[in-house]
């Protein structure tokens, strides 16, 4: 250790210096000035550990001395050694700072070496108080959190400089007053309070040592969140309490737009999926659920390729590598497999999720399910078809029809006023007749389907229209084909021309005979329906409400899907030449 000893007289020094040498000689390197001065210019050096000083020298004398050597050197400790043996003096110098008050003559090395190091050891302890005080300071006033201070009153004791940046008061406008009347709502005060007096009397409280939100009230009068806890500290008989206070003003934000997005991307329509790179998949919204069958937990964690037929995996590769160049994929059609192996129309948007670096990390994929909509496209151009080939058709049989006014007007004249002595000549003209006549039939179908045959629609009862002309059926159909009638005692009424009606049920008749070779049953139906929303969105020229239904069904060959997909094409026919002409029932517009 290295001691220096301020002190005028040489005779005490030298016995100051031999005593503390008695025993610890190794221990000990003695410095000795005469005068304050001196002293003062060792100290400047910091190479001093403790200071023994008297305070009357020829350059200072009294408490003065010791004032002047605590402000050259603050955390050097001082142990006064002096003749004067006044207790009052010794107090005063031990509340300036002294560590001990030491009389001269009476103080033995053993003594004198234990007041040394014990005032080294506690001016180094208060020394660590200070560095760890000043730490815990720069740490509350570094501090991201509002750190506040109250007493048991509720009165402000300490305010970080982060609580003036969230509140908006200074710290001086803030010590002092109490903490209910600057930070918290009016309506939550009273509770406030309560909350305090509750913890006094049991110990007990809400916010303590766990973390709760509640409002803060700025000094503008704003409320804003907080995320609040507090922890008390006993004081002798009493408590202080440190708060500490979060904005999370734009976490909040942040979780109400998060909220807000996954109720948005929840409730939407569309398929809406998550994927990384390698196409695992990582998020499955409802719309995913409604459009593919698979809920969230069959589908999350694994490859998207479950979605995917295999035809169309290369096309799906191909689209991967133009997202991870940074393309955005807007409405790509494509093909995707539901659950239960139905293949649907889908357009397709896929866009990359990137990180903070502009890097992939993944895919947000969103699928909306087109195969209603390119029905509906079909039928509109079914539609379109239909009305051109109906006006080309309409124009066609009304020129064929006035030469067959012609032709079938001489053919009966012909007939009727000569005399055939000839009966080749006379065949032959009877032919040319029923070709006429056969031709008319024709031409009448064209008008028909064409819209512009004169019709006389009636209201009447259809189950009395398919009773009539179910006689005249059972001798088109053969004995072979059972007819079975299941017709709707309270069907109701409709308005359609009764021809044209008939027609059709003689043309679908006479369709499932010839599908029905080796007999069978043919099975007319009607029944009174209401057709919804779901189904009219399915069918283009379909209006939803109530409506009556007649069904015709064999128990013949059916069709496959290429004959089903071209059923409502106009001339279209399965049947062999001369046996059929497609324009059957199916293109009256019923």
């Amino acid at each position: 250790m290295h001691v220096l000893l301020i002190e005028d007289n040489e005779d005490d020094a030298c016995l100051i210096g031999e005593t503390l040498t008695e025993r610890t000689a190794a221990d000990i390197e003695l410095e000795w000035v005469d005068r304050l001065e001196s002293g003062l210019t060792w100290l400047a050096e910091d190479k001093i550990d403790v200071v023994l000083l008297d305070l009357s020298l020829p350059d200072s004398h009294g408490l003065e001395t010791l004032d002047k050597v605590q402000r050259q050197t603050p955390d050097v400790p001082v142990i006064v050694l002096t003749h004067l043996d006044d207790e009052a003096m010794a107090a005063q110098a031990v509340r300036k700072g002294a560590q001990d008050y030491l009389l001269k003559g009476r103080s033995d090395s053993i003594l004198l070496i234990r007041a040394i190091r014990y005032a080294i050891e506690r001016k180094q302890s208060e020394k660590a108080v200070r560095d760890s005080e000043a730490r815990l300071r720069a740490i509350i006033d570094t501090a991201l959190d509002a750190l506040i201070g109250i007493n048991a009153q509720g009165i402000i004791i300490d305010w970080n400089p982060r609580a003036e940046v969230i509140f908006g008061w200074a710290r001086g406008e803030a010590l002092g007053q109490k903490l209910a009347d600057l930070i918290i709502p009016p309506r939550y005060r009273e509770a406030h309070e309560r909350g305090l007096q509750h913890f006094l009397r049991t110990g007990e409280g809400l916010a303590l040592n766990r973390t709760i939100e509640v409002a803060g009230l700025r000094r503008d009068g704003t409320e804003l969140p907080l995320e609040l806890s507090i922890s008390p500290l006993k004081r002798g008989e009493t408590y202080v309490f440190n708060a500490f206070l979060s904005d999370i003003t734009e976490r909040k934000r942040a979780e109400e737009n998060r909220i807000r997005m996954a109720s948005i991307v929840e409730s939407s329509e569309d398929a809406i999926i998550g994927k990384t790179l390698d196409g695992i998949v990582k998020s499955w919204n409802r719309g995913a659920e409604r459009t593919f069958g698979y809920t969230a937990d069959e589908v999350i964690g694994k490859p998207i390729g479950l979605l995917i037929p295999q035809d169309r995996r290369e096309e799906e590769s191909q689209i991967i590598e133009r997202v991870k160049q940074g393309e955005h994929v807007s409405h790509f059609e494509t093909v995707r497999r539901r659950k239960d192996g139905k293949d649907i129309d889908i357009a397709l948007t896929i866009s990359p999720i990137e990180d903070g670096e502009g890097r992939a990390m993944g895919f947000s994929e969103i699928a909306r399910d087109i195969t209603e909509h390119k029905s509906l496209e079909a039928q509109l151009r079914q539609s379109q078809k239909m009305e051109g080939v109906g006006q080309l058709a309409g124009g066609i049989a009304h020129d064929f029809n006035n030469l067959l006014t012609v032709i079938n007007s001489y053919s009966a004249m012909v007939l009727g006023e000569l005399d055939f002595s000839n009966s080749f000549v006379r065949n032959g003209i009877e032919q040319i007749k029923e070709a006429g006549h056969r031709a008319a039939s024709l031409t009448r179908q064209l008008l028909m389907f064409s819209r512009q045959q004169v019709l006389e629609p009636k209201v009447l009862d259809l189950n009395e229209v398919v009773s009539n002309i179910a006689k005249l059926l059972r001798r088109l159909i053969g004995e072979d084909v059972t007819q079975v009638l299941c017709l709707h005692p309270a069907l109701g009424r409709v308005k359609i021309d009764p021809g044209q009606i008939e027609q059709v049920i003689m043309n679908l008749a006479v369709n499932a005979r010839d599908a029905m070779a080796g007999g069978g049953q043919l099975t007319i139906e009607t029944e009174n329906v209401e057709l919804d929303n779901a189904y009219a969105c399915k069918h283009a020229l379909v209006q939803p409400g109530p409506y009556v239904m007649l069904a015709v069904s064999d128990t013949g060959c059916g069709m496959d899907a290429d004959t089903q997909g071209r059923i409502f094409e106009p001339f279209f026919t399965t049947k062999g030449p001369g046996k059929g002409t497609g324009l059957g029932g199916e293109h009256l517009g019923l």
